[in-house]
């Protein structure tokens, strides 16, 4: 588009938020209840971010469809193991209608050291699986650069405004004329965090979000309203587990199992709290002595050690103790990041309390257990959908269970539930697996390409 365009296109947002803010002092100055007055007023601001944020994002695809070349996509990316759209930028380097590129962003919700500790961490990674010019770093002389210009479409991997630098949330770079696109990182599970994550207000600033089906368009409406009346939800499957169908299971000669702790292990009043490592931590560090002929891949989650020690519930010696022990042992794997999929590919069963692998470990079809602190407080956590979800899996909320659970199915290989976990996932998990992320690019270029 020209310059008189962009002109024209300010100029349309400015007068149109002008008007809708006159319009709302009126309306409101009638009003003699105060509480009833600050809602109207919300409501109207809420109104006028939607009428602003159609209009830019009309302009961006009006310029894009009007642009010579390939759509320039950027993949912003915060933990390598947390690159959900990875087989959608695979798919775009090998089609000319695309110019995909990584960019790494930090975390800058967990401290310095942290921060510096995972985008070294994960531009390393990805860098070594994609090529250096394939991962951009925009940092020069300590400062974070502006990248709108860069793109026309953004996939961000991280939804979180307060996680990374305000030049990488979401309404910021859609305020600069850019695309957003954005699909979980996580699978849904129906969970006090997932009510939570998508009532998210810088969701409705996106362009697209891509849900996981029909039902889960129906939900994001329900609290996206903005999203839903302009048609920006759009039902794809789950593009994150498409790279499953990749992997091919190789033959060890001994079992392997994955222990998976989620990093939510400060109990609360309200929120979401369903890690258990804090009450399991010595049986965990036990079980390669206890069971020297299986071979066990410790991968806890990314940020569970980080929030022991921010926290000050474990100090930085003590992590480093705990996994010097575990990674002390010949028949222990200690996994710090990076992707997981494969890892689900190649094992035999898993031991875990993380809500997201919750779904996505039943797409290798592997027998798993999911330990809970109680029956009444996992029914605080999750709804009915994940409760049904937990009925074609294994759980314990015992020791005993857990060691239960490895001498029965893993040891003599009695998988009680295999016929329970097939069918939901076959009813519930399915749908456009494995071609999800061809789904993505097919919106996209019916959306962008002329």
């Amino acid at each position: 588009m020209s310059k008189l365009d962009d002109i024209l296109m300010y100029m349309r947002c400015a007068l149109s938020a002008a008007a809708i803010g006159i319009l709302a002092a009126i309306c409101t100055a009638v009003i003699p209840v105060r509480a009833l007055r600050r809602r109207v007023r919300g409501k109207m601001r809420n109104w006028r971010h939607e009428v602003v944020g159609t209009i830019r994002m009309n302009y961006a695809v009006r310029r894009i469809q009007r642009r010579q070349g390939p759509l320039r996509v950027g993949f912003l990316v915060v933990l390598d193991s947390c690159f959900q759209l990875s087989r959608v930028y695979e798919l775009m380097r090998k089609d000319p209608g695309f110019s995909p590129r990584i960019v790494v962003v930090p975390d800058v919700a967990r401290g310095r050291a942290h921060q510096e500790k995972i985008l070294k961490e994960t531009s390393e990674t990805l860098r070594a699986h994609y090529g250096d010019e394939a991962v951009l770093l925009p940092c020069a002389d300590g400062r974070w650069m502006d990248i709108s210009k860069k793109f026309d479409v953004v996939m961000t991997m991280c939804p979180y405004s307060g996680m990374v630098p305000p030049l990488y949330t979401i309404p910021h770079l859609a305020s600069r004329g850019v695309l957003v696109c954005y699909a979980r990182y996580y699978t849904f599970i129906d969970s006090v965090w997932g009510g939570v994550a998508d009532n998210m207000e810088e969701l409705s600033s996106l362009w697209r979000f891509y849900a996981e089906s029909e039902a889960d368009c129906e939900r994001l409406g329900s609290r996206q309203a903005a999203l839903a009346r302009h048609e920006r939800i759009v039902a794809v499957g789950c593009p994150k587990l498409d790279t499953i169908a990749s992997f091919e299971k190789k033959a060890f000669p001994r079992k392997r199992v994955i222990l998976a702790p989620h990093h939510s292990v400060i109990l609360k009043d309200k929120g979401y709290s369903v890690g258990n490592f804090l009450q399991y931590a010595d049986l965990i560090l036990g079980l390669p002595r206890k069971y020297p002929q299986i071979d066990w891949i410790f991968r806890p989650h990314p940020l569970l050690f980080s929030v022991l020690v921010q926290k000050g519930i474990w100090s930085q010696a003590e992590v480093d103790s705990y996994v010097r022990q575990m990674e002390g042992y010949p028949n222990c794997i200690y996994q710090k990041g990076g992707d997981y999929l494969e890892t689900f590919v190649n094992s035999d069963a898993m031991i875990q309390d993380c809500g997201s692998f919750l779904p996505e470990y039943f797409y290798v079809d592997h027998p798993q257990l999911y330990v809970i602190r109680s029956e009444d407080h996992i029914k605080s956590q999750y709804g009915k959908g994940a409760l049904k979800m937990l009925e074609a899996c294994e759980t314990a909320s015992s020791s005993a269970q857990i060691y239960d659970f490895i001498e029965r199915v893993v040891v003599r290989g009695l998988d009680g539930k295999r016929s329970a976990r097939r069918a939901y996932f076959e009813e519930k998990l399915k749908r456009n697996f494995p071609h999800a992320s061809e789904a993505v690019i097919e919106d996209l270029k019916k959306s962008l390409v002329r």
